[in-house]
C-alpha cells in the first residue's frame, strides 16, 4: 500500500486510521453485503466522472479478517465504477473496527443512498440489529453517557476522524480541500444517527426490533413524501404540460377495450389459496396456500365471494414447480415482490387492467415467455429485474407504461410489441445482454432515454407501420447489427443509436423519419444507411436530413 497520510495531517494513528492507495484486486466486498451494486446508467456516469476527476472521496476499509487484502465498509459502488473506468488503484481510509462495529458502520453509511430496495433495507436492519445485540448496547443513539465508553459508536467515530477532529473534539486548521471532501462522506455517515434523536440510558432495555421497525416505517414514509415532492417539482419546472398529458393518457387507457384471448377465457380456476377480506366486497390473495397446480389460474373471487383485487407481497415467493400463471379478465394489482423468485416458466396476462408492482416477478430465473394482451398495464420499476432465460416478451393490443428499469438486466431474447400504444421509460430494457430481436408493428411507442442502453447481442431492430418517438440515447451502446424502419412516422433523438459498435446496416423506407443530431455517432465507419432512396454513411447522413 502506498501511504498518502501527509495529505491529511490531522488524522493521527491514535485512532487507528491510515490513508493510502490500494490495488482494486486487494479489495473485497463486505461479507453478506446487503446492498447490490447495479450496473446502471448512474454507475456509468460515476465511472465517467472518475475518469475525468479521479476518486474524490476515499473508500472506507478495514483489514480483511478472512484473508489477505482489505474488506470494504463503504464504497462498493465506487470500487465498481473504478474498475469500469480502468483504474488499478483507489484511495482508501483504513480503520480498525471489529466485526460488530464494521457491520453498524457499513449499514449506516449505505442507508443514505437514494435508491435502496426494501428487501435490501430489511436485511441491512437485521444485520445491524444482530450486531447491536452482540455488543450488548445501543450504538444507534447519539446521547452522551455519564460513564465514558471505551469504544464509541463506530459510525460517529468515522465521521469525527474523517472530518479531522482530535480526541477532544477540536478541529485543527489544516488543508481545507481534502477535509471538505471527506466531510461530505461524514455527513452521510451521521445523518442516521441524528435522525434517531436523544435517549436516556434507561431506554436501553426497550425492544430493539420495535425500534428498527418504527425507524424503517418512518424512513419509508419520509422517502415517499420526498419522492412525491421531487416529482411534483420536476413536473412543474421541467414538464409544464405533463399534467394534461397524464389526463390524456388516462382517458386513452380507460377507453382500451379489455379483451381476453379465447385460449384463456374459460380455464378452470385454481383453488387452495389463502385470502384476506378488505371489508368492501374485495379481497387480497395473501398466500399460495395448499394450491398444487402446475398451471395456475388466478381466480376471480375468493371462496367467500369477495372479488380478488390484489395479490399480496411475497404471496408466491419462491413457489416451485409452476409451468404457467394465467391472470385473465381482472382489475388487479400485483404487490411488491408478489411472485419474486418463483419457478414459473410462463406468465400470461390477458384482458386485464393491471398494475405490476416493483420487483413483482424479479429473480424468476425460469421464465421463458411473458405474454400480455388486450390489457391496460402499468409495469413498475424492477418488476421483471434479472428475470428469465432466453425469454420472449410479447405485448399485443395493449396500452400503458413500462416504468424505468422495469425489465432491466433480464434474460430477454425477443421483444415484440403489436397493435399497442405504450410508453417505454428510461432504462426499461437496459443491460439485457441476450436480446437478439426487437419488433414493433402497427404500434405507437415512446421510447425513453437509455431505454435499451447496453443491450443486445447481434440484435436486429424492426419497426413497421409505427408511430415512434425515440428519445435521446435510447439505444446507445447497444449490440445492434441491423435497423429496419418502414411505413413509420419516426422522430429519432440526438445520439439515439450512438456507440453501437456492431451496427452495419440501416434501412429507412417509406414513411417520415426525422433523424436527430449525431444519431449514429461513433458507429462503425462501414455503416451503410439507406434513407429516402439514397445511401449514406454516418457522417454524410447529417447533411441529408
Amino acid at each position: 500500500m502506498k501511504e498518502t497520510k501527509e495529505m491529511y495531517p490531522s488524522w493521527g494513528d491514535d485512532h487507528g486510521v491510515r490513508l493510502g492507495n490500494v490495488k482494486i484486486s486487494d479489495l473485497h466486498d463486505f461479507k453478506e453485503h446487503p446492498f447490490h451494486v447495479v450496473e446502471d446508467t448512474a454507475l456509468f456516469e460515476l465511472a465517467k466522472s472518475i475518469e475525468d476527476k479521479g476518486v474524490l472521496v476515499p473508500l472506507i476499509v478495514r483489514a480483511n479478517p478472512y484473508g489477505d487484502g482489505y474488506e470494504i465498509i463503504a464504497g462498493h459502488r465506487r470500487k465498481a465504477a473504478c474498475k469500469w473506468a480502468g483504474l488499478s488503484e483507489v484511495p482508501v481510509m483504513i480503520v480498525e473496527l471489529d466485526d460488530n462495529e464494521a457491520v453498524i458502520a457499513m449499514v449506516d453509511s449505505n442507508l443514505q443512498r437514494e435508491h435502496i430496495k426494501p428487501s435490501e433495507k430489511a436485511f441491512a436492519y437485521k444485520m445491524k440489529l444482530e450486531a447491536m445485540k452482540q455488543q450488548g448496547k445501543r450504538t444507534d443513539l447519539t446521547s452522551c453517557q455519564v460513564d465514558k465508553k471505551s469504544v464509541e459508536n463506530p459510525t460517529l467515530f468515522l465521521a469525527k476522524v474523517g472530518c479531522g477532529y482530535d480526541e477532544n473534539g477540536r478541529l485543527p486548521v489544516i488543508s481545507a480541500l481534502p477535509i471538505l471532501l471527506v466531510m461530505l462522506m461524514a455527513v452521510c455517515l451521521t445523518v442516521s444517527l441524528v435522525a434517531c434523536g436523544n435517549s436516556d440510558s434507561g431506554d436501553k432495555k426497550e425492544s430493539s426490533s420495535e425500534t428498527v421497525v418504527e425507524n424503517e416505517n418512518s424512513e419509508e414514509k419520509e422517502s415517499t413524501e420526498d419522492t412525491v415532492s421531487d416529482a411534483e417539482q420536476k413536473t412543474d419546472v421541467q414538464e409544464p404540460d405533463k399534467t394534461e398529458e397524464d389526463k390524456a393518457d388516462g382517458q386513452e387507457t380507460g377507453n382500451q377495450e379489455l379483451t381476453v384471448d379465447p385460449e384463456y377465457a374459460n380455464l378452470q380456476e385454481s383453488i387452495g389459496f389463502i385470502f384476506e377480506s378488505n371489508g368492501d366486497g374485495t379481497c387480497t390473495l395473501t398466500k399460495i396456500g395448499d394450491c398444487t397446480d402446475s398451471d395456475i389460474v388466478i381466480p376471480e373471487k375468493s371462496p367467500a365471494g369477495d372479488t380478488v383485487t390484489m395479490i399480496a407481497e411475497y404471496a408466491f415467493y419462491g413457489a416451485e414447480d409452476i409451468n404457467s400463471i394465467v391472470i385473465a379478465g381482472k382489475t388487479m394489482e400485483l404487490d411488491t415482490k408478489a411472485f419474486q423468485s418463483c419457478e414459473a416458466k410462463k406468465i400470461v396476462i390477458t384482458g386485464c387492467d393491471m398494475v405490476i408492482g416493483e420487483n413483482a416477478f424479479s429473480y424468476c430465473e425460469d421464465i421463458t415467455e411473458i405474454y400480455i394482451s388486450g390489457s391496460n398495464i402499468k409495469v413498475e420499476t424492477y418488476a421483471f429485474y434479472d428475470t428469465g432465460k432466453d425469454m420472449s416478451v410479447n405485448i399485443e393490443n395493449c396500452t400503458g407504461i413500462l416504468d424505468q428499469k422495469a425489465f432491466q438486466a433480464c434474460g430477454i431474447a425477443g421483444l415484440t410489441i403489436n397493435n399497442s400504444t405504450l410508453e417505454l421509460d428510461e432504462n426499461v430494457f437496459s443491460y439485457c445482454e441476450d436480446l437478439t430481436t426487437v419488433t414493433f408493428d402497427n404500434s405507437t411507442v415512446e421510447i425513453g432515454t437509455y431505454a435499451f442502453y447496453d443491450s443486445g447481442d447481434d440484435a436486429t431492430v424492426t419497426f413497421t407501420n409505427c408511430g415512434l418517438d425515440i428519445d435521446d440515447k435510447a439505444f446507445q451502446s447497444c449490440g445492434l447489427t441491423t435497423i429496419n424502419i418502414s411505413g413509420s412516422e419516426t422522430v429519432m433523438g440526438d445520439n439515439a443509436f450512438s456507440y453501437c459498435e456492431d451496427l452495419t446496416d440501416i434501412i429507412i423506407g417509406a414513411g417520415n423519419t426525422e433523424i436527430g443530431t449525431y444519431s449514429f455517432y461513433d458507429c462503425p465507419t462501414e455503416l451503410v444507411i439507406n434513407y429516402n432512396g439514397g445511401s449514406y454513411n454516418k457522417e454524410s447522413i447529417e447533411d441529408a436530413k
